[in-house]
């Protein structure tokens, strides 16, 4: 008698799930560029059920997005009153603005130290468009490009926590600077 046939293990690039997202990062991704674009805003609730209805999914995922979102400090999810795009008082405003300043300046230093060209190359073909969108009377694409160049710059740092961090300051001061 043969010994009993292993189950086949697929590779890891066609595991299920391992090509898509989880419904969840879906939802947050979504509600996050409603909130970064304007279309929701602060102090806005956020009612489960709509979201749901709009999005085609149920309330679970809807909820663990807003777990998601309430982590990044994008919302404020309060018991028994449901979540609402969060606000910032002049005090965070500024707390935010020094820490994501000093974060910013510690990834340009290793962008510097570590150099590396192409990465370099990209920030300053950004950094040209703008000059061009300058010119050209072109304002409405600066906040694409500024956002493009932080975004670089923190790919240049090549420290993947920094530039998690990073991104969710930016996000949070995004409000801070007008639509995105």
């Amino acid at each position: 008698m043969s010994a009993p046939a292993e189950p086949l293990a697929a590779p890891a690039n066609r595991r299920l799930g391992a090509l898509h997202s989880p419904l969840r990062d879906k939802v947050a991704e979504e509600i996050r560029a409603a909130i970064l674009s304007g279309q929701f805003k602060p102090g806005d609730r956020l009612v489960e059920d709509r979201l749901a209805e709009e999005f085609g999914v149920s309330r679970n995922p809807i909820r663990e997005a807003m777990r998601t979102l309430a982590s990044e400090g994008l919302i404020e999810v309060t018991a028994r009153r449901g979540a609402v795009v969060a606000s910032l008082s002049q005090q965070e405003a500024e707390e935010l603005l020094e820490v994501r300043a000093t974060l910013e300046g510690a990834n340009a230093r290793l962008a510097a130290r570590r150099r590396d060209p192409a990465v370099l190359a990209q920030l300053e073909a950004i950094l040209a468009r703008g000059t061009e969108a300058i010119a050209d009377g072109r304002v409405a694409d600066l906040p694409a490009l500024n956002d493009a160049f932080h975004a670089g710059l923190a790919q240049a740092g090549h420290n993947r926590l920094l530039s998690d961090l990073m991104r969710t300051l930016r996000d949070r001061s995004a409000p801070l600077f007008g639509k995105r």
